[in-house]
């Protein structure tokens, strides 16, 4: 009693999981004269106060709570008792980090109902939560508390509706004057029922009376029968019906004394025909038709359920504060369920996101076959500082790796074209055996090759007789294209691009070393709320190991656009030293 069904649209089940205990704030609000401080009482002390006292200022309650479901977790749980009316203003220093809001309504009247909504936007509108950061001062660093506008659909919202005690009276009432205008009907009436007494008293002597004509009219057809038969005389026959006559008399005395139950001539007869006719007419029993008939909600619990499903509480209950038969705790203990269980989803999709960062991390770690024909940029480091230095020195070091690897295709590709010629024994010749081969060719074919400068590097012409474009060698054309398109690009690209990026890069690499001293000293002295520093020591180890890894990486660039530049310069010496032989 006092209690009816709930509305609920969201799995209200939490489980174990968390490695302390979970706190929840819960806020209690309603109008006036709803039973806000009833309900209260009810959860925390089982209590019921029969005398009205408006709350005038908040009442605030802690207690512990262990669930079961599905396993033993224990929760601390603070419910705030709001007052319906204040003098002063104060509810969004209520509505600080709560987690949960229950609108209480008077189930028994529709004007509470219909502002279940304002409470609920009441909520949502106020709710804020608190966060902290850490801000530095003349005097040092100190920890300063704000607050941000919380998210509300992250607040979910019971509508509890309580005085449902009245809304069963009001039923019994109501039950109760149907019963007595239906007596009162039937005593208006009394005429009806001595009619219809009398009605089956007739049909009863009807019965009786049709039995003993048919048996009289058996009787005169049987004598009638055997005056024929026999041809006696009208006194012998007068002497034998009216002995027949006393026979039947006799058994019809001795039937009367029987119970109505072999004899075909009484009202019995009739009675015992009809049951039988009714054991004919038994309907077999059915599963289906037996079973019970969903029980229709009063019409205040249906608009309460209604109300909720409207304005998007996470349910609705009915209750009775009045009563101690465990309604209010049982709504409660199921929006606290649901609050532990959105916090454990939290809890596993953050173990989840530590386990994926240690994956990385993992990854990171393992040695990885790296194509050496593809630029890798330089680690990040998660400190936006640093990781937009590394980015711009990712440009230089990108051109270096690209210069480079173009310089060392060109000079393997023309090698290849002379070893296919036949000027060289391999491919491991040096420059001068390539260009001594070539003029040795040419000069075959009474042509002579010679060298010019060309913007700081050498290009190579024919000189001599013309030949017939039949007459010419295939391989000595493909071999002087390949210098020009290969060697001769390559090297220009690397005496454009290699000092300006050994440039850019020395400066980058100072940049870099001091923002890191810059970081980490901030690191170190930057402190949270429980006193440590922003990072542990693995992360410390982990970002000083990364910025000397990118750094020596920096290094090693400038090393290769420098070998770049020389071996630039000793090419063009030495196939300047090739003409002269």
């Amino acid at each position: 009693m006092g209690t009816a069904c709930s509305a609920d649209r969201e799995g209200l089940i939490a489980g174990p999981g968390l490695s302390e205990v979970p706190s929840f704030k819960i806020v209690l609000v309603g109008d006036a004269e709803v039973g806000k401080t009833s309900i209260f009482m009810r959860y925390f002390k089982n209590q019921f106060d029969y005398s009205y006292q408006p709350t005038t200022s908040v009442s605030i309650e802690n207690v512990v709570k262990k669930l079961n479901i599905p396993e033993h977790a224990v929760v601390s749980v603070t419910i705030w008792d709001l007052p319906g009316r204040e003098d002063v203003d104060l509810r969004k220093s209520y509505y600080k980090d709560v987690d949960a809001g229950i609108v209480v309504v008077n189930v028994s009247d529709k004007e509470s109902m219909e502002l279940a909504g304002v409470w609920k936007k009441d909520i949502t509108n106020h709710a804020v939560i608190s966060k902290t950061r850490i801000e530095k001062t003349n005097q040092g660093s100190k920890v300063v508390t704000y607050y941000e506008n919380a998210d509300s659909s992250n607040i979910p919202i019971l509508l509890l509706g309580n005085k449902m005690d009245v809304v069963e009276q009001r039923e019994m009432e109501r039950e109760q004057a149907e019963m007595d205008q239906e007596e009162a009907a039937k005593e208006a009436n009394p005429t009806d029922d001595a009619q219809g007494s009398s009605v089956d008293e007739n049909k009863t002597t009807e019965v009786i009376v049709n039995s003993d004509n048919t048996e009289s009219s058996k009787d005169d057809t049987e004598n009638t029968a055997q005056d024929n038969n026999d041809g006696e005389t009208e006194g012998q026959e007068e002497r034998e019906g009216e002995e027949k006559k006393d026979l039947e008399k006799e058994e019809t005395d001795e039937a009367d004394d029987k119970p109505n139950t072999d004899s075909d001539k009484t009202v019995g007869f009739t009675v015992s025909d009809s049951e039988k006719q009714e054991e004919k007419e038994v309907v077999v029993w059915r599963y289906e038709e037996e079973q019970e008939e969903e029980v229709e909600l009063p019409e205040e619990v249906q608009v309460l359920n209604a109300t909720a499903e409207q304005y998007g509480f996470v349910g609705s209950v009915a209750v009775s504060a009045k009563h101690s038969d465990g309604g209010v705790h049982t709504a409660i203990q199921a929006l606290i369920r649901h609050l532990l269980e959105r916090k454990l989803k939290d809890h596993a999709r953050k173990k989840m996101e530590a386990v994926e960062i240690k994956r990385n991390q993992r990854r990171r770690k393992r040695v990885k076959k790296v194509n050496p024909d593809e630029f890798q940029p330089l680690d990040k480091v998660n400190v936006p500082e640093l990781d937009q230095l590394f980015l711009e020195t990712n440009r230089s070091l990108h051109k270096v790796h690209e210069t480079n690897l173009a310089h060392i295709q060109a000079m393997k590709q023309f090698r290849h074209e002379c070893l296919a010629a036949g000027l060289i024994a391999s491919t491991k010749c040096s420059i001068e055996d390539c260009i001594g081969g070539l003029k040795e060719a040419l000069e075959l074919q009474k042509q002579e090759l010679i060298a010019q400068d060309d913007y700081g590097f050498v290009s190579l012409a024919v000189k001599g007789e013309v030949i017939d474009e039949e007459s010419k060698s295939e391989a000595l054309i493909k071999i002087m294209e390949t210098f020009h398109t290969e060697v001769v690009v390559s090297a220009k690209a690397i005496l454009s691009v290699c000092p300006t990026a050994d440039n850019n890069l020395t400066k980058m690499d100072t940049k870099i070393a001091d923002c890191y001293k810059t970081v980490w000293r901030k690191l170190c002295q930057d402190v949270n709320v429980n006193g440590e520093t922003m990072l542990n020591t693995r992360e410390k180890k982990n970002l000083q190991d990364t910025v000397e890894f990118n750094r020596a990486r920096i290094k090693q660039a400038k090393i290769v656009a420098s070998q770049n530049l020389q071996d630039v310069d000793n090419i063009y010496k030495k196939v300047k030293a090739a003409m002269l032989w």
